[in-house]
């Protein structure tokens, strides 16, 4: 009954070692072109980020409006959307990109730039809602 299965037995067990050992490189694969093509970071990494920020943010007169996380290989990018609720001058508003960036450094363990950009209204908010 098995005699049958001998001599194909060492090319089943390439093929089944094949596919688990594949799996990996693709994935790595995967993510690597996602980065590259501008996928934000994981929802986690954004969700904490988010938090930090907003935690940061609570003592400055600014709101947090959104940010977007992307990660370009071992680099991650933070755009944050900021609301002043005062004016600011340039100086202001690199002390708090500074505090931004120091803040993402320790957090994302990782080299990272900081973007802020002011405005009044969320930048992804849904079309015809003002």
């Amino acid at each position: 009954m098995l005699s049958g299965l001998i001599p194909v037995t060492d090319s089943l067990l390439v093929l089944v070692v094949s596919l688990l050992v594949v799996r990996e490189p693709l994935q790595g694969f995967m993510t690597a072109l996602g980065q590259a093509a501008g996928a934000s970071a994981e929802s986690d990494l954004i969700r904490s980020t988010r938090l930090a920020l907003e935690d940061l943010l609570a003592g400055l007169s600014c709101w947090l409006l959104d940010l977007t996380v992307y990660q370009v290989g071992r680099t991650a990018f933070v755009v944050v959307y900021l609301n002043p609720s005062q004016p600011m001058d340039g100086g202001a508003i690199d002390l708090i990109r500074d505090r931004i960036q120091e803040r993402c450094q320790s957090l994302l363990a990782c080299p990272g730039r900081t973007e802020v950009i002011l405005t009044a209204t969320p930048p992804f908010a849904a079309a015809g809602v003002a």
